[in-house]
């Protein structure tokens, strides 16, 4: 049982796992990406409340194994102070999002993570945040943020890309930079600042 406090004043008591089977609770996919995963719904008030819980979610169809931690506690897990035998990891509710749908899709999280790294390279200016959104046609959909206010860009990178990049993980990870954002169990491009 655990105890989400409401704007109200009240508290919301439920139950909820700290481990959670996809295979076996398909509707929990489904809720992460519309938004209403670990949201609960006031009994005093009917307000609902949004929280983030740290989460071990596994499909072992799909070999997936993440640590989901709230946004709360990046630095934490960043400076050591949380440790995991996930085999991957999300920070934050759209980490989150990102990571189930690039395990949904059967791609690679390292060639994610390199590709909004080679597009952030690019960019024209500091402050931008690439995240995947989909596959359509055989290509890899990028949201980007950043680039003008209240707009979001869109970018395709094909999908033999993607394959080529983990036919070539061993040699791009002797970057430096590409070493790091691929070093599990968190693998992000978030790792790394690029500077101007």
């Amino acid at each position: 049982m655990i105890n989400i406090p409401c704007h109200c004043g009240k508290n919301i008591e439920t139950e909820f796992s700290s481990e959670i089977d996809l295979s076996a609770s398909k509707q929990v996919y489904q809720d992460i990406l519309e938004g209403t995963f670990m949201s609960f719904e006031c009994p005093s008030c009917g307000n609902v409340i949004r929280t983030e819980l740290k989460t071990v979610l596994k499909d072992p169809d799909s070999g997936l194994n993440l640590l989901f931690l709230p946004e709360l506690e990046r630095i934490n897990f960043v400076t050591g102070k949380i440790d995991s035998e996930a085999n991957s990891v999300a920070i934050g509710y759209p980490e989150l999002v990102e990571k189930i749908l690039i395990s949904g899709e059967g791609l690679d999280e390292r060639a994610v993570e390199i590709i909004k790294f080679r597009l952030l390279l690019k960019a024209p200016s500091t402050g931008i945040n690439i995240v995947f959104k989909s596959i359509e046609n055989n290509n890899l959909i990028f949201h980007v943020l950043g680039l003008k206010e209240n707009e979001t860009g869109i970018t395709k990178i094909p999908r033999n890309v993607h394959d080529d990049i983990v036919q070539n993980i061993a040699s791009l990870s002797e970057d430096e930079d590409v070493r790091m954002i691929i070093e599990g169990p968190y693998i992000s491009v978030s790792k790394i600042s690029l500077e101007d």
